[in-house]
């Protein structure tokens, strides 16, 4: 966790990205790593950085039961296994039940290969 996170990874987790969005991941990535006493940026920054992004702040104050973190769990579970066990072109990257954003969990997948899009 504690090497550079490479530029091939970020450019997958980034799909999609305006460079304003790739800015303010570089800046949110920055900010956590000065936050948490670093001066160099690391894998971790940047992986919270993508999950602000895309979905927005974490949500602790929300409390859930038991029960909806189970369902919740299940559901993200269902995600996981289908980008597992289906001809896919993309890994799955990560899995929570933390709410963040507008979502009460979430899976991210990211691409396994590069994507060239071009207009026909």
């Amino acid at each position: 966790d504690k090497k550079a996170i490479p530029s091939k990874t970020i450019a997958k987790l980034s799909f999609g990205f305006s460079g304003a969005d790739l800015e303010n991941l570089v800046n949110i990535a920055a900010l956590n790593a000065v936050k948490n006493n670093r001066q160099k940026v690391i894998q971790s920054d940047f992986e919270y950085a993508f999950d602000r992004v895309k979905m927005g702040i974490g949500r602790k104050s929300l409390t859930q039961e038991v029960n909806e973190l189970k369902k919740v769990a299940y559901h993200e579970a269902g995600h996981a296994l289908i980008c597992l066990l289906t001809p896919s072109n993309k890994d799955l990257h990560k899995v929570t039940i933390l709410p963040v954003g507008g979502a009460m969990g979430y899976t991210a997948s990211i691409p396994k290969d590069e994507i060239h899009l071009s207009k026909k």
